[in-house]
């Protein structure tokens, strides 16, 4: 996939386009891409997806430093590549950005430089200044220069429209299944292996604590889960804390630590990738140490059966 940086010159010949923040790439962005790769075998150009960063919300929300993220940039056109977009612009969001009016960004961007032949959103898609942007514009802007436009159907799972803010509500109050389910795919952290006080190591429970890459990222409620840990280009089973260990530390820094089950290596400085299978329990501050221990085999054999079921 070529992806186009901000205040990057580039120009296209022909393509079916759709534009939109795409957080999280989640099952009804996956299936706008699958249109356009329909659309793009019957008028022919490349796919291209126009996407933003910093997402628009980091800059216009009223409290920005509050806005989460299911994905950050890099994830984000990493995702779009896995589904087969050919072409990602990524175009720098600013205040004075947000002010175009939708005539000029299509004519300027989608037409000149994109040479739109087709054009797929969703259903509710708005954009431009005031997201005056509709597809009733649209439809007229593309009979004057002569691209189609096709809106898609809102994605129905269990009753209820596939949104980013739905995903976004299901890992907050960790529910993973029903996030992994709305995004097709076990929901990700990326982080660095960072050093901890080591104090998991002195009762059998070694952990490697985890910086996220990004402190936009969205992180699951606090608790114990099951996940999966890449590193060094393999993949293994784990244990994951998130919160305050209040039985270890009282409570005093908020942690992400994984147990990797099986592995006993030092991958300080390494990145990796976490991916979310399902959460276990919340936390909870145990009146000793050896109580503490008795639960986290327990987690740790609930965690093997959830890997058994979900090869």
């Amino acid at each position: 996939m070529r992806i186009v940086r901000p205040d990057e010159q580039f120009t296209s010949g022909r393509s079916v386009v759709s534009v939109g923040t795409f957080d999280g790439v989640h099952r009804a962005h996956q299936e706008i891409v699958q249109i356009m790769q329909e659309e793009q075998k019957r008028v022919g150009g490349t796919t291209c997806v126009v996407t933003f960063d910093p997402h628009p919300q980091e800059v216009l929300h009223s409290r920005p430093h509050e806005v989460r993220l299911l994905t950050t940039i890099e994830e984000r056109l990493a995702l779009l590549e896995r589904y087969g977009v050919e072409v990602a612009v990524v175009l720098r969001f600013s205040k004075e950005f947000s002010q175009t009016p939708p005539e000029v960004f299509i004519e300027n961007i989608i037409v000149r430089q994109l040479g739109a032949a087709y054009f797929v959103v969703g259903h509710d898609h708005g954009f431009g200044k005031g997201r005056k942007g509709d597809i009733e514009l649209l439809q007229s802007l593309g009979e004057k220069f002569n691209f189609g436009v096709r809106a898609v159907d809102a994605l129905i799972i269990d009753s209820e429209p596939v949104s980013s803010t739905r995903i976004r509500l299901a890992i907050e109050s960790g529910d993973i299944p029903e996030a992994n389910k709305l995004l097709g795919r076990e929901y990700e952290l990326h982080a660095t292996v960072a050093h901890g006080d080591e104090r998991g190591r002195t009762i059998g429970f070694p952990t490697a604590n985890l910086v996220p890459l990004s402190p936009r990222k969205l992180i699951p409620a606090d608790g114990v889960y099951a996940v999966r840990v890449k590193v060094d280009g393999k993949r293994y089973n784990a244990m994951m804390n998130i919160g305050v260990r209040p039985t270890l530390t009282a409570g005093l820094q908020h942690t992400i630590e994984a147990h990797i089950l099986g592995f006993d290596g030092m991958i300080y400085g390494e990145q990796a990738e976490v991916a979310f299978v399902q959460r276990i329990r919340s936390e909870k501050k145990f009146d000793s140490v050896e109580q503490l221990i008795v639960q986290l085999k327990q987690d740790r054999a609930e965690c093997l059966n959830i890997f058994k079921n979900n090869l």
